[in-house]
C-alpha cells in the first residue's frame, strides 16, 4: 500500500487538470511535505510574466522580491512558474497568475488551484477512531487465540495426560471395595457364629444352665 502511495503522489504531482472549458482554472495535486510548481499559464508570447497573486492577496514578482518568504517562495521570471517549498495544509488554494501584455496596458490572469494530499499512513495513525478499531481488533485476535490455546489443553488432557478409561477404572475398583469392605464381612461372621451356637446341643445344654451344688449334696448324703 506504501507503494501505490508513492506512485498515486508521483502522477499527482505531474498532472494538471483543466476545470473549465476556458482553462482558466487548473487544478494541480500535490503530497504534503513535497515541493509544488505551479504553472503560470497566462505567460504567453504575447503576455509576459508579471506576478503571483496568493489567497491572501499577497504577492509574489520582480516588483516586491522583498515582502514575500523567499524560504518559502521562488519564481522563474522568463516562465513564471511558481515554486513553494515543503507545501501543507495551509498552502492549499487559488494561485493566480497576472501577466502583461506586451503591446499595451492590457493584462491576461489564469488560475491554479493547489490541493494538497495528506500521507494517510500519518492520518490513520493519529485518527482516533482508527485507533480504537485497532484497539477491538488486537482485542478480539487475543480472545480467539486464548480460545485455541484452551481448546488444545482440553484435547491434550483427555487423550494423554488423564484418559476417560482411567476414571471409568476408578469407578469399578471404588464399587468392588465398598461390596468387600472388613466391616461388613465382621458383621456377617457375628451372624454365622451365633447361627452355630444355636445348632450345637452341647452348647445349647451348657446355656441352659446346671445345678452343681445339688448334686454334690445328695452325693455327700
Amino acid at each position: 500500500m506504501h507503494y501505490f502511495l508513492v506512485i498515486c503522489s508521483i502522477v499527482s504531482l505531474k498532472r494538471i487538470a483543466a476545470i473549465d472549458s476556458n482553462h482558466s482554472l487548473l487544478l494541480q495535486e500535490v503530497p504534503i511535505g513535497s515541493d509544488a510548481i505551479l504553472p503560470c499559464t497566462s505567460n504567453t508570447d504575447n503576455y509576459l510574466f508579471q506576478q503571483w497573486i496568493l489567497d491572501n492577496n499577497s504577492s509574489i514578482g520582480p516588483t516586491n522580491n522583498s515582502k514575500f518568504d523567499v524560504g518559502k517562495f521562488d519564481y522563474e521570471v522568463l516562465s513564471g512558474n511558481l515554486l513553494i517549498r515543503a507545501v501543507s495544509k495551509d498552502d492549499e488554494g487559488i494561485y493566480r497568475c497576472v501577466s502583461r501584455s506586451v503591446r499595451g496596458g492590457d493584462t491576461k490572469m489564469d488560475k491554479v488551484r493547489m490541493v494538497v494530499l495528506e500521507d494517510w499512513e500519518e492520518v490513520y495513525e493519529h485518527d482516533t477512531k482508527v485507533n480504537m478499531f485497532r484497539i477491538l481488533l488486537i482485542l478480539i485476535t487475543l480472545v480467539l487465540i486464548a480460545m485455541g490455546i484452551y481448546f488444545l489443553y482440553t484435547i491434550w488432557k483427555d487423550r494423554y495426560r488423564y484418559p476417560t478409561y482411567l476414571e471409568q477404572d476408578d469407578d469399578e475398583e471404588d464399587t468392588e471395595e465398598l461390596f468387600n469392605n472388613p466391616g461388613t464381612s465382621g458383621i456377617s461372621s457375628e451372624v454365622e457364629s451365633s447361627i452355630g451356637g444355636d445348632r450345637n446341643p452341647f452348647v445349647g445344654h451348657l446355656n441352659a444352665g446346671t445345678d452343681f451344688e445339688s448334686i454334690l449334696e445328695k452325693t455327700n448324703e
